[in-house]
């Protein structure tokens, strides 16, 4: 089975986008090692994980998608609450505690890189 990721690029604060214009010699994207390390792919060269650490954050499919068919991956929000998808004790699960296999009419409302405000408000929710 591939794996499907997605990779939070701390440096450019977005999602990393793949590079294939060779002919304007811009040429970058990213490969997954069977360890779960990364490489970074530019031109002729491969720099592994290790010479950016700390700058990308992986993101691994669950492979379920929302009610609206949107895949749903490691860091989503789902629904009208604070759910955050984590992988923990072996399953994903939202905020580590319900098996996401377990539930359904789930829908992706953003995810933690962008949405730190949803968090924020959600969390002040909670606490009052």
């Amino acid at each position: 089975m591939m794996k499907k990721f997605r990779v939070w690029d701390k440096e450019n604060n977005k999602y990393f986008e793949p590079t294939y214009q060779l002919s304007e010699g811009k040429l970058e994207y990213l490969t997954l090692n069977m360890d779960g390390s990364l490489n970074v792919i530019k031109h002729n060269t491969v720099e592994h994980e290790l010479s950016f650490k700390g700058r990308f954050i992986k993101e691994f499919y669950s492979g379920k998608k929302d009610k609206n068919g949107v895949e749903i991956f490691e860091g989503d929000c789902l629904g009208h609450r604070l759910n955050i998808v984590e992988f923990s004790n072996g399953c994903f699960t939202t905020n580590g505690d319900i098996p996401l296999f377990m539930l359904s009419d789930l829908e992706v409302i953003g995810h933690i890189h962008e949405n730190k405000g949803l968090i924020k408000n959600e969390k002040s929710i909670i606490a009052n």
